[in-house]
């Protein structure tokens, strides 16, 4: 089994080739970068750990689903793009504005574009000095 993570013809959408016993599926997993972020030569994404780790994840993803379903006895082409768009969905899956208002309590985006994640007391001591007792 074999899955490949590259840049497909020098855009900065990323793609998963996926071979598994004679069978072999292409498609995007959401993600783009921009090119001169992209190693060609080693097919990875140059220093930004943030999106390396989040490429790692997608790729570990697949092939634990893929490992279930050879256990199962069910491998086959739709199968494997079923897992590739199940996969890609959960990444890119929207979030609804309660739970951003809930992830302000934890998170503070810094003007580097790098998110701070405090701890739970601290932001319960910093949501009670801004109510007026």
């Amino acid at each position: 089994m074999q899955v490949t993570i590259r840049q497909k013809g020098g855009v900065e959408y990323l793609y998963a080739d996926i071979s598994l016993s004679g069978i072999r599926v292409r498609g995007t997993i959401g993600i783009s970068v921009p090119k001169k972020s992209w190693d060609v030569k080693n097919q990875r994404v140059k220093k930004d750990d943030e999106t390396t780790f989040l490429v790692s994840t997608i790729k570990n993803k697949i092939f634990e689903n893929i490992q279930t379903l050879q256990r199962e006895g069910r491998v086959g082409k739709s199968e494997i793009r079923n897992i590739l768009e199940k996969v890609k969905g959960e990444t890119v899956e929207p979030v609804d504005d309660e739970v951003l208002k809930e992830m302000e309590l934890y998170f503070k985006l810094l003007p580097n574009g790098k998110l701070l994640m405090f701890n739970y007391g601290q932001n319960i001591r910093d949501e009670l000095g801004r109510v007026q007792l």
